[in-house]
C-alpha cells in the first residue's frame, strides 16, 4: 500500500501506548473514543491493523489483517476465528516483563519482610515486632521461564538466591537458573524451594498446574502467582494457608478475577492481594511499540514475526 499504514488503537488501551505508537515510522494512529466509533473506524478498507489491549465482537472486519495485542496473554481472542479469517495475532509478550518481574519480588518482601501484615496492624493503630526471613541463601523456583520468568531469576541470583524453575522446553534454556526442569519436574521445584513464584501463562483447556500435591510439597515456603489465576486451584491454596503449612501467599492475579465479594482472599492474614497491577509501568507503552515496529515490518514482507500467538 502506498502511504502510511493506518492503525487502529481500541479505546481500552494503557497511558502512554497511542504517543508511543505514534513515534513508530510509517504509521497512521487513529485512537476511536468509544466502541461505536472502533466500528467505524475498523469498516475503514484503509484499517488492515488493530492494536487491542482486550477482544470485542466489534473488533471484527472485513479488511482486518493483523493485530498486535498490547497484553502478553491472549486469553479472551478467538483464535479459531482468526485463524479462519486469515488475522494474524501477535501478543506484548516481554513488554511488561521488567515491572511483572519487580512487583513479584514486592510481594514476596511483602511476606518475608511482614510488610503486609504490619501494614494490617498499623490500620488497627498496634505496634508489633516479629521475626523477619532473608532471601539471601534461599532457593527460588520459577514456574515459567519465559520473558517474566527470566527477569526474575537473574534478580533473584544477584540476591544471593539459588534459582530453579521450570521450562516447556528446558533443554532450549539459556539464562540464570541453575537448574531448570520441564512441566513433569513442577512438583521437584516446589519440593526443593523456599519460596515459588508462578510465571505461568493462560493454557487455553488445561487444568491449574498448581494443586494439593504442589502446595504440600513447599511446605512452610512461601507462594507468589503473578502468572494466571486460572493455572493455580484456589481452593487447594486456601486449605494449605488454613493447614498452617504455608507461610503466605503473594497474588496479583485470581482465578476468578477479581475474586468474588465472600472470597477468603479478601482478608485472609496470609495473604498479599494486589489488582493484577503487576505490568502498569510507564515504560510499558514504548516496550510495546518496539514490539509493534518489529512485527510492522513482517506485515511489510520485510522480517520475521514476534511473539506469534495465531
Amino acid at each position: 500500500m502506498s502511504g502510511p499504514h493506518r492503525v487502529v488503537l481500541h479505546p481500552c488501551h494503557p497511558w502512554g501506548v497511542r504517543d508511543s505508537l505514534a513515534k513508530v515510522p510509517g504509521v497512521e494512529v487513529i485512537s476511536p473514543p468509544d466502541l461505536e466509533s472502533l466500528t467505524e473506524s475498523l469498516e475503514d478498507p484503509r484499517s488492515e491493523i488493530l492494536v487491542s489491549f482486550i477482544w470485542t465482537d466489534e473488533c471484527l472486519s472485513l479488511g482486518l489483517r493483523w493485530i498486535q495485542s498490547i497484553s502478553s496473554g491472549c486469553d479472551s481472542y478467538p483464535w479459531e476465528t482468526l485463524a479462519e479469517a486469515g488475522i494474524r495475532l501477535t501478543s506484548g509478550r516481554g513488554a511488561n516483563a521488567p515491572a511483572v518481574a519487580e512487583h513479584a519480588f514486592a510481594l514476596l518482601l511483602a511476606m518475608t519482610r511482614r510488610v503486609g501484615k504490619s501494614v494490617r496492624y498499623g490500620d488497627r493503630g498496634i505496634w508489633r515486632q516479629a521475626m523477619c526471613h532473608e532471601l539471601t541463601g534461599a532457593t527460588l523456583g520459577i514456574l515459567g521461564l519465559g520473558a517474566v520468568g527470566e527477569e526474575i531469576a537473574w534478580r533473584a541470583k544477584a540476591w544471593g538466591m539459588e534459582v530453579i524453575g521450570t521450562k516447556r522446553h528446558p533443554d532450549s534454556y539459556e539464562g540464570s537458573a541453575s537448574e531448570v526442569f520441564g512441566p513433569e519436574g513442577t512438583v521437584e521445584v516446589f519440593r526443593r524451594s523456599d519460596a515459588v513464584i508462578n510465571a505461568l501463562p493462560f493454557g487455553r483447556g488445561a487444568p491449574p498446574q498448581v494443586g494439593a500435591e504442589e502446595l504440600e510439597a513447599l511446605g512452610d515456603g512461601w507462594f507468589v502467582n503473578v502468572g494466571r489465576g486460572s493455572t493455580v486451584d484456589t481452593e487447594a491454596l486456601l486449605e494449605a494457608l488454613d493447614s498452617g503449612e504455608l507461610r503466605g501467599a503473594g497474588l496479583d492475579v485470581t482465578y476468578p478475577e477479581p475474586p468474588g465479594e465472600d472470597s477468603p482472599l479478601w482478608t485472609h492474614h496470609k495473604v498479599v492481594l494486589t489488582p493484577h497491577l503487576g505490568g502498569f509501568s510507564p515504560q510499558y507503552a514504548d516496550r510495546l511499540a518496539e514490539i509493534f515496529a518489529v512485527n510492522l515490518q513482517a506485515f511489510r514482507g520485510e522480517g520475521e514475526w514476534v511473539n506469534v500467538v495465531v
